[in-house]
């Protein structure tokens, strides 16, 4: 069986060799040989930080440019890294401070390090799976805030110069950039790196309506566990258009960003996925299919027919609007036996658009022919619902035979305003 710790580093972007560490402490741990667990536990943290510093920018906070050196140096220098890492960690000193973090999490890595020379000196202290388990969560509570000091404006260089088409490639993968900013971004500084990534990607598109790659970006940051991937989710759904635009873009992201039937998701279908007479169907799709809509489904379908107007069908949302019963509201509103609103002026002028895309779907029956015909027997109707009816006659023959058909069978004479 796979332990939560397991999943855990398996789900991280840790070097090889720190995996390998971790994935050897858990073989140890299983076979009860929890000093040996510990130990290896122990040297997969240290192989994490020495990454992280050895691929860091300078931090600002250290003036010379040889002491930096130095360390990477000692780092690089098989008998001395893991004695320069717990050095690193240990540096709280303004001018010679490695990870800018609080004292009690050096006085943590203090007593753990001390836990781990227990093991590899056979000293007396006894040694159980408690304490491989503890250090396993403070691992996982902890180690993404050991972050090089002074390297979120190094990495920002890095980012706007990704994003720029004279020093890199369109198709260019943003992996490794998004990989490093756990890394190199404390968690109170994440709000204002996302401020400046914005900035950055405000510079290079029409952002965020045309700009693709910025999205991908975010998406990329959507994945990651921990504070930076939730407050990328905090940070999009704070700015408006960047929410609408980036779920249009990856709808299926509602299932992490909304609560079922919250104010949140209400606002998001009775309002934001409305962009003027356009509606956004995929997001709409999501959030039903992520079960996001429940009490109020039925609510939600009969507004958004309503609201409609001039939208088409893509290919890839009629299956999916069948499964939620969308076609089923259309046409028991639009083509209602009393009240229809085929037959009032304002919706039939603003919803004509995608009617042939609809009438496809929902298909020709004595119901829906009686409305059509009634609709358009009189003298006062929706003339531009009127035109989008008779062009989809007009070019679909099969469907104006069958509509003359059924207006037989009822008795009447069908409509002359539609062409017949």
């Amino acid at each position: 069986m796979q332990l939560d710790f397991e999943k855990w580093f398996y789900g991280k972007n840790f070097p090889r060799e720190a995996i390998n560490q971790f994935k050897e402490s858990v073989i140890c741990f299983k076979a009860s040989a929890y000093r040996a667990s510990l130990l290896m536990s122990y040297l997969g943290f240290q192989l994490v930080l020495k990454e992280r510093i050895l691929t860091a920018e300078k931090p600002d906070n250290i003036e010379r440019e040889q002491s930096w050196e130095a360390i990477k140096k000692n780092l690089r220098k098989e008998d001395k890294w893991d004695e320069e890492v717990n050095e690193c960690i240990k540096k709280s000193d303004d001018k010679k401070r490695i990870f800018i973090i609080s004292e009690d999490l050096r006085n943590q890595a203090k007593y753990w390090k001390y836990r781990r020379n227990d093991c590899a000196h056979s000293k007396p202290n006894q040694i159980d799976a408690s304490h491989v388990e503890s250090f396993w969560l403070f691992l996982r509570s902890n180690i993404d805030k050991f972050v090089v000091g002074g390297s979120m404006e190094a990495l920002l260089t890095r980012i706007d110069k990704h994003f720029d088409s004279n020093f890199t490639s369109n198709t260019a993968s943003h992996s490794i950039l998004v990989e490093e900013i756990p890394k190199t971004i404390l968690e109170e500084d994440i709000e204002k790196f996302y401020m400046e990534l914005t900035n950055i990607f405000e510079s290079h598109f029409i952002y965020p309506l045309v700009a693709q790659r910025a999205l991908e970006f975010w998406n990329e940051l959507i994945r990651l566990e921990g504070a930076v991937g939730q407050k990328a989710i905090e940070f999009i759904k704070h700015e408006s258009l960047l929410e609408i635009e980036f779920l249009s873009e990856y709808p299926e992201r509602t299932a992490v960003f909304y609560e079922c039937d919250s104010p949140e998701v209400r606002n998001l279908w009775r309002s934001k996925i409305h962009r003027g007479n356009y509606v956004l169907l995929n997001i709409f799709i999501s959030l039903c299919r992520n079960g996001l809509i429940k009490k109020e489904k039925e609510e939600a379908l009969e507004y958004l027919v309503v609201n409609i107007k001039q939208t088409s069908l893509l290919e890839e949302w009629i299956s999916p609007l069948k499964e939620i019963g969308f076609f089923k509201k259309y046409k028991d509103l639009v083509f209602a036996n009393e009240g229809p609103l085929l037959n009032q002026f304002d919706w039939g002028n603003n919803s004509y658009w995608g009617i042939g895309d609809f009438l496809d779907q929902i298909g020709l029956d004595s119901q829906v022919v009686l409305v059509i015909n009634n609709t358009f027997s009189t003298t006062y109707y929706p003339f531009k619902m009127q035109k989008a009816i008779k062009e989809y006659f007009d070019r679909k023959e099969g469907e104006k035979e069958d509509y003359k058909n059924i207006c037989e069978q009822l008795s009447i004479e069908p409509a002359e305003n539609l062409g017949f």
